[in-house]
């Protein structure tokens, strides 16, 4: 599913998780390196989730 084919309060949430994530990244202290790293491999995940493809509704 693109990102554009989502409702407006799912790409919210997306844009909120995202950012949420950029911002520890970048302007965390360096002493929260645990978080940073987990932070990061999380960003990785989200930014991926818009281009995979959906999974068929098991109706």
């Amino acid at each position: 599913m693109r990102i554009s084919d989502r409702s407006e309060e799912r790409k919210l949430a997306a844009h909120q998780e995202i950012t949420q994530h950029c911002h520890a990244l970048f302007f965390d202290s360096p002493l929260y390196a645990h978080q940073r790293a987990r932070s990061w491999t999380e960003l990785e995940r989200l930014l991926n989730e818009p281009e995979a493809p959906e999974a068929p509704n098991s109706e």
